[in-house]
């Protein structure tokens, strides 16, 4: 196969997967802060004063927000290929107060971020859908404070 073909077939599996999650949204605007990755990020996040975090493939971000309600000192941001999830992303922030920056947007691709802007990124849960995680991760490396 061509390197165009595959360039074709990985471009197509990204907007499959982004048609999926723009028809079924979930969780919704009712569903509660995700904490199970907060214990595991403590000792990255500290107190949280003065960290930036990107959550790439976010949803509807509540693991992010569960990271910003038990971290309030850090800046945080998102960013997912669903509108309609980065939809209830922010009304989810705003419903419980939390500050964050949201885009739409795939985080293989160049991000509305500055280059070494995040102290830490998470990926959880979306990294096997994408159709070329090496450049997915490499991609956001770029992203990546120097420590």
């Amino acid at each position: 196969m061509s390197q165009t073909a595959v360039k074709q077939l990985s471009h197509q599996s990204v907007i499959d997967v982004q048609h999926l999650y723009e028809e079924i949204v979930y969780p919704g605007l009712d569903a509660k802060p995700n904490y199970h990755l907060v214990d595991r990020l403590r000792p990255y996040l500290g107190d949280g004063v003065k960290k930036r975090v990107l959550d790439a493939g976010c949803g509807t971000s509540h693991l992010l927000l569960g990271l910003a309600l038990s971290f309030p000192g850090a800046e945080y941001a998102g960013v997912d290929l669903s509108a309609p999830s980065i939809a209830i992303a922010e009304a989810l922030f705003q419903k419980h107060g939390a500050r964050a920056r949201f885009a739409v947007g795939d985080y293989a691709e160049s991000l509305p971020f500055k280059e070494s802007e995040f102290d830490l990124i998470v990926c959880n849960g979306t990294l096997f859908l994408h159709p070329d995680p090496i450049r997915a991760l490499q991609n956001l490396t770029k992203y990546l404070a120097d420590d």
